[in-house]
């Protein structure tokens, strides 16, 4: 699943399973109440707010890509699959820019597909996979690392999509 802090100081979770198909997204107030906002998700493994205040979630499952849905889980739209941009892979993580750029991590292929706000996407960098999760975060100096939980290693990724080894000997780097 994945964990997200909402602007509201909320706390959002995705519950998420490989066995179930359809898992579910809550919502836990700073007082520890646990609410079910949606479970028609597939598969969630990363979620993040944009810039609105509406959460991302990666769906592996289903629609493979990313879908938004509102904080207060009213709506769910799509808005990435994986065959919009002809591939066949699961997503496992994504991350925004500062310029709201949206990253995407499929975990066969190592690729890293970027969306522009305009809903442009193109193939942004490949790191060596191995059909496990791959994790996205930024650096303070704009760079993106990606993890790959089976290998161990940690790669750093510049504006321009260049790809260096950043860490390895790690066990399983996983939600950077």
């Amino acid at each position: 699943g994945g964990i997200a802090m909402s602007p509201e100081d909320t706390i959002m979770v995705c519950d998420s399973s490989y066995q179930q198909p359809g898992v579910s997204l809550y919502e836990v107030t700073p007082a520890g109440t646990v609410s079910l906002l949606r479970n028609d998700l597939s598969s969630p493994s990363d979620i993040h707010f944009d810039e609105n205040g509406d959460l991302l979630v990666v769906e592996r499952f289903g629609i493979a890509g990313v879908s938004r849905v509102a904080r207060d889980g009213s709506w769910r739209e799509v808005v990435l699959r994986a065959a919009d941009i002809g591939i066949q892979d699961h997503p496992t993580s994504l991350e925004l820019d500062q310029e709201g750029n949206l990253y995407v991590a499929y975990r066969v292929t190592g690729s890293i597909y970027r969306m522009s706000p305009e809903g442009t996407t193109s193939l942004f960098a490949t790191v060596p996979s191995s059909n496990i999760a791959i994790d996205l975060c930024f650096d303070p100096f704009g760079d993106l690392l990606a993890s790959n939980s089976q290998t161990g290693e940690i790669f750093n990724i510049t504006p321009e999509g260049d790809v260096s080894l950043f860490a390895s000997g790690l066990q399983r780097p996983r939600h950077m």
